[in-house]
């Protein structure tokens, strides 16, 4: 265990590297764009003023109500979906690195993560500029983000260390999740709201992506997230990185073998 706690407190210490190493995937994922990472957020928005439109008339609800709740939930649930979904090819896409240069292998967590948070502040443009027009004043509740945004990047320690390492030593597991996710984002309500399901509305509190959806989300629209949203969130945090702790310290020296 006291190698784990050493790769993961150099790596996290090592910030001056994955700071650079991530804005330095940017601007090549980007070269040469006028728009560069804007292109995604033009997508975005566009996207969402799509649905807005037609899960409205859909619903029968004001584009005024319906545009809100939709951008941030679109938001956030791509925050999500960039932590899960990059986070299993982390250490597959650091090869190279891994293999040439001794560093501790969080900082290819880390790296993934400050990647996420660099796409995620282009986004937020998005809702800030859409509760402007639709005159959704922000609040108290509003600071609730910061501690929810915290949850979120400690999830996306434990989830980029262990799917990093399932995913290296088996490379089916990331089209498994990834069609894992395209269904979750139809059963978790991102365009539709839960009084929806009227009678039903259980069915959305065993899928913890819901709460750590909300705890984003809410404050973003001014509203704080209920505590079983809060609680949900840091028992799946604490038995997250408990596991992944375990499962680490066995396995991680055989991670540039697998690769």
């Amino acid at each position: 265990m006291r190698f784990v706690d050493q790769d993961i407190t150099a790596g996290i210490c090592a910030w001056r590297i994955w700071l650079r190493l991530a804005w330095i995937d940017i601007q090549q994922r980007y070269r040469r764009s006028r728009l560069g990472t804007f292109w995604l957020t033009l997508s975005l928005a566009v996207t969402i003023g799509g649905m807005s439109i037609v899960f409205g008339g859909l619903f029968g609800q004001d584009i005024k109500a319906v545009m809100p709740y939709i951008a941030s939930g679109m938001i956030t649930w791509m925050l999500i979906l960039g932590i899960v979904t990059e986070g299993c090819t982390v250490f597959i896409s650091a090869k190279g690195v891994i293999m040439q240069i001794n560093l501790p292998l969080t900082v290819h967590v880390m790296r993934h993560l400050m990647r996420q948070a660099f796409m995620f502040m282009h986004h937020v443009l998005i809702i800030v500029l859409v509760c402007i027009v639709f005159s959704v004043p922000p609040t108290l509740n509003t600071w609730l983000i910061v501690p929810g945004l915290i949850l979120f990047f400690i999830n996306g320690l434990w989830i980029g260390l262990l799917f990093g390492l399932v995913c290296a030593r088996y490379r089916d597991i990331p089209q498994v999740i990834n069609s894992a996710m395209q269904l979750i984002f139809f059963v978790t309500p991102i365009f539709w709201k839960p009084v929806f399901l009227m009678r039903r509305q259980y069915i959305i509190h065993v899928n913890p992506l819901f709460h750590y959806l909300e705890i984003v989300r809410e404050p973003m629209l001014g509203v704080a997230p209920t505590m079983t949203n809060w609680l949900v969130v840091i028992v799946f945090t604490v038995a997250g990185m408990t596991g992944t702790l375990i499962l680490y310290k066995r396995f991680h020296n055989r991670i540039s073998y697998w690769l």
